[in-house]
C-alpha cells in the first residue's frame, strides 16, 4: 500500500475531488453507503481516497436510475455482507434489463446521428 493509499482526506477535499458537495457526502454517509476512516481529535471526518470510488459507483448509478437504497444493497452484496434473496436477484435482474433497452436506444440514435451528420457531409 503506498502512502497515498494511507493518506487521509477531509470532506472539502474530497467533495472538490469528486464533484460532489458536503452535504451530499454527509448524507451518503449517514445513509451508510460511505464510510468516514477517522475523524480528527477535533471531530472533522477524514477519508481515504477509496471513497472517491464509491462516490463515482454511486453518481453512476443514480445516472441509470437506481435509487440510493437499491445503490446500498448493491453495496452490501458486494462486500458480502448480504445474500443474493429472489426479490434482489429480481430486481437487478430489471435493471439491467433498462440498461440494456437504453443502451440500444443510444446505439439507435447514434446510427441516426452518424447518418444524418454523413448525409450533410456528402451534400
Amino acid at each position: 500500500m503506498s502512502a497515498q493509499d494511507k493518506k487521509l482526506f477531509f470532506i472539502g477535499q474530497i467533495a472538490k475531488l469528486s464533484g460532489i458537495s458536503i452535504t451530499t457526502i454527509r448524507y451518503y454517509e449517514d445513509l451508510g453507503l460511505i464510510k468516514a476512516s477517522g475523524r480528527t481529535d477535533s471531530g472533522f471526518r477524514q477519508f481515504s481516497l477509496k471513497v472517491l470510488s464509491y462516490l463515482e459507483f454511486i453518481k453512476q448509478c443514480q445516472s441509470f436510475g437506481l435509487s440510493l437504497q437499491e445503490i446500498k444493497e448493491l453495496f452490501r452484496i458486494y462486500d458480502q455482507q448480504s445474500t443474493l434473496t429472489d426479490e434482489t436477484k429480481r430486481r437487478l435482474e430489471d435493471k439491467i434489463l433498462m440498461l440494456d433497452n437504453q443502451i440500444e436506444a443510444l446505439i439507435s440514435l447514434q446510427a441516426e446521428l452518424k447518418k444524418l451528420l454523413s448525409e450533410r457531409i456528402n451534400q
